[in-house]
This record gives C-alpha cells, sequence and structure tokens, in this order.
C-alpha cells in the first residue's frame, strides 16, 4: 500500500480509499504480506487483470487525429516525439 501511494504521488489514506472501491468492484483484493504480515499486498483479481488488459489495448491505439495524419505526418509525429522524450531523460 506505501509503495502504491509512493507510485501514485499521493497520501496512504487516498490509496486506502482506492483500493477498497477496486476490491468493492472485485477487481483487486488485499492480503497480508508473505514477509511481514503487518504489510497488506494488493493484487490484481483475475477480473482485473482482464480489465487491464483491455485498458492496454486501448490506450495503445492511435487517436482519430493521428490516424488522419497522412503516413509521412505520423512518423515526422513520431520522430519528434521520440527526440523530445529523450531530451527529457537524463543519460547513463
Amino acid at each position: 500500500m506505501g509503495e502504491l501511494a509512493k507510485l501514485l504521488h499521493c497520501d496512504n489514506s487516498n490509496v486506502t480509499g482506492i483500493v477498497d472501491t477496486l476490491e468493492d468492484r472485485t477487481l483487486a483484493v488485499r492480503k497480508p504480506s508473505e514477509t511481514d504480515r503487518r504489510i497488506k499486498v494488493v493484487e490484481l483479481s483475475g477480473q482485473g487483470e482482464q480489465l487491464l488488459k483491455r485498458l492496454r489495448r486501448e490506450v495503445a491505439k492511435p487517436p482519430a487525429w493521428v490516424k488522419d495524419l497522412s503516413e509521412r505526418d505520423q512518423l515526422a509525429l513520431r520522430d519528434i516525439l521520440q527526440r523530445a522524450v529523450a531530451a527529457r531523460t537524463p543519460g547513463p
């Protein structure tokens, strides 16, 4: 739960509410850690895993405005975005 709070950049109490909602919708389960029973581990349920797969497929689809660009413009946009990300990312 603490790691989720760090990942989401929010307070632990916010994560509790999020996980409660996921459990209510049977998308996740909360259980004790195998190494420290004081720590709660959150795992996606089978239904949660299926939803995550569907979300990943949907997010991977380009938006209509990108699909409407010519192939040449799509490639140019890709190249520009890759350079922008590389310029932002610190090197090794």
